[in-house]
């Protein structure tokens, strides 16, 4: 009598992963208006579109009077001063601790026999409070990058690679002494890198599968007054082509650099968007075009 082989139950496996996944995508219309689809977010960095004060000596009032809405090296300005290329912003850190002070009082606590030599002093813990004013001095020559981040931080990046983090109050504070610190080290050479004012990412392959797209960009977030605003991108906009080629994150980032020139010629967009705004009863969904124009007050 013949025998027959079982078959292997390790070999439907792929099949158990196939068929819920095969189901999902046709149950659901490519580009269907208010589909659940959670945004792919960029994490930390944010956008920022330098806004250059009217001069250096405003710049600096400006961190002057701010001063109590933002920290560095962990501790509070006190002192701002730039002289010869350099900031000067001298920080006061306090510091609290606990010690043990001994009373010499010949009546100590604890002691049955106050007049016993082998009774144990108890000690009273109070906090001690000392403070440091430690100076920070920002080469304003070497400013490479001002980058802003969650939550409401200002980094300043230096020659080779050195970083100097401020902690801002507030997103407002956070914006105010960013561009205080461009318009600074603007006289200096400093240019912002260009930005199109908007978070990027490639789409994945579930996305391409429920839009029915072979490639594109997915918009993650918008920022308010910039390019991508004022050329009508809306958050989950799909970019399908850059000036009629198709489009991708790294080709985007490497186009949006030639806009540092104000007078470049504008990036032309395909856009797809295929979610509408309840909320906005002129926002329609569908493929549509646009120019990403360079970000304003660039020089």
């Amino acid at each position: 009598m013949e025998r027959r082989i079982p078959f292997p139950l390790a070999a439907l496996a792929p099949l158990l992963v196939l068929v819920p996944l095969l189901a999902s995508c046709a149950g659901k219309a490519p580009g269907k208006p208010g589909s659940i689809w959670p945004p792919q977010a960029d994490p930390g960095r944010v956008w920022y579109a330098a806004r250059f004060m009217s001069s250096p000596d405003t710049a600096l009032r400006a961190l002057r009077d701010t001063r109590a809405s933002w920290t560095v090296l962990g501790g509070e300005p006190v002192e701002i001063a730039s002289t010869q290329g350099r900031l000067r912003v001298r920080v006061q850190i306090k510091k609290t601790r606990k010690e043990a002070v001994y009373h010499a009082s010949p009546f100590r606590r604890g002691c049955l026999n106050p007049a016993s030599v082998t009774c144990d002093d108890y000690p009273d813990f109070v906090e001690r409070t000392t403070f440091e004013r430690p100076t920070l001095i920002l080469p304003l020559p070497e400013v490479e990058r001002v980058l802003l981040y969650e939550p409401d931080i200002v980094r300043v990046v230096h020659e080779k690679g050195r970083i100097t983090d401020f902690s801002a109050r507030d997103g407002e504070t956070r914006q105010l002494l960013a561009d205080a610190l461009s318009t600074l080290a603007r006289p200096f050479g400093f240019r912002p890198e260009a930005s199109p004012g908007m978070t990027l990412a490639d789409l994945i392959l579930a996305q391409r599968l429920n839009l029915g797209l072979s490639g594109g960009v997915l918009v993650t977030g918008v920022e308010r007054g910039g390019p991508a605003e004022r050329a009508g991108l809306h958050h989950l906009d799909v970019i399908l082509k850059l000036d009629g080629e198709a489009a991708d994150v790294a080709k985007l980032a490497a186009r949006a650099a030639s806009l540092t020139d104000a007078e470049a010629a504008p990036l032309h967009l395909d856009v797809l968007r295929w979610r509408a705004d309840p909320d906005d009863p002129l926002d329609k969904t569908g493929p549509f075009s646009t120019e990403l124009r360079a970000p304003r007050d660039i020089h």
